[in-house]
């Protein structure tokens, strides 16, 4: 599978590469983010944990369109593709888990429960409200599995990035991504999460 993504956005570069002469580097970016970068990412949030021998064959893609465009200041924005499978694989856990009418009773059935502290500790306090019990596990394969590793990932989230109206939380799908996102540009201030989000490399 990784293979065959790596080697159809590699000949949709070579596209690329080909008619540079005829666009701006604007232009270069706008057709990799619409025509190469969705090759990569079909289902991404599924097998974002995947080896990450597999994974940088894909990563390497994203490297050699960036040098291709050969313009820092308009590449600087564009993500990484680690990080946009974390994204994308923490909105869906939070489509399933917060908007549970959203997914099927199949999914549910497959979700972690909500932890269940015995008091008032001050791990409860510093927790935020969808805070889970995890399963566990003892082989690389189970941790790997999107429930598990996004799981992980959501357990790690600070309280602000769910959205609430007057103080109360609502599913506002749109405004998770974008909290999310901020979180990430102050990734510093969170170092329990750090690990999973990576930084651009050009």
């Amino acid at each position: 599978m990784f293979f065959s993504k790596d080697k159809d956005a590699a000949k949709c570069l070579g596209f690329l590469r080909r008619c540079k002469i005829y666009f701006s580097a604007a232009d270069l970016l706008k057709i990799y983010k619409a025509y190469i970068r969705p090759k990569m990412e079909e289902n991404s949030s599924i097998w974002a944990g995947a080896c990450p021998t597999y994974l940088k064959f894909l990563d390497s893609v994203q490297k050699k369109a960036i040098r291709l465009i050969n313009d820092e200041q308009t590449t600087a924005s564009l993500a990484p593709l680690g990080h946009r499978r974390n994204i994308g694989a923490l909105s869906l856990f939070y489509k399933y888990f917060v908007g549970m009418d959203t997914c099927s009773r199949d999914i549910k059935t497959m979700l972690p429960n909500l932890k269940i502290f015995a008091r008032n500790t001050r791990l409860a306090a510093s927790n935020h409200p969808y805070y889970l019990a995890l399963p566990r596990s003892s082989t690389d394969y189970f941790e790997n599995t999107f429930v598990t590793r996004t799981s992980k990932m959501w357990n790690l989230l600070p309280s602000e990035v769910f959205p609430k109206v007057n103080n109360v939380h609502i599913y506002n799908l749109q405004k998770f991504k974008t909290n999310i996102n901020q979180i990430v540009k102050n990734i510093n201030k969170y170092p329990l999460i750090k690990p999973y989000f990576p930084t651009p490399v050009h």
